[in-house]
């Protein structure tokens, strides 16, 4: 193994644009792969490219353009009258 090829936790946080943190938590959940030289950790060129070929998703493929929807139809509404009211709105014209 070509010890130039490796990469710190650092050097890996700011190739993925994430924060220290989250790159410690992808190592503990050994969702990527490390190796301890000592006391520190290193990430591999094989182990960084492992990670994001497992991670990689496919192009999002673009859904199909809708046909163009019917203008909204305005209907006018009236609220339904009470017996009580309209009595009472006949009683004051009387």
């Amino acid at each position: 193994m070509d010890f130039r090829m490796m990469m710190t936790v650092p050097e890996v946080a700011a190739a993925l644009k994430i924060s220290l943190w989250k790159t410690y938590r992808l190592i503990e959940a050994r969702e990527l792969g490390y190796n301890r030289i000592g006391g520190s950790i290193r990430v591999s060129q094989a182990q960084f490219a492992d990670y994001l070929k497992r991670t990689e998703r496919p192009p999002r493929v673009p859904a199909p353009p809708q046909p163009p929807r019917e203008p909204f139809k305005y209907v006018s509404f009236e609220p339904p009258r009470t017996r009580g009211a309209s009595r009472r709105a006949n009683a004051r014209t009387k």
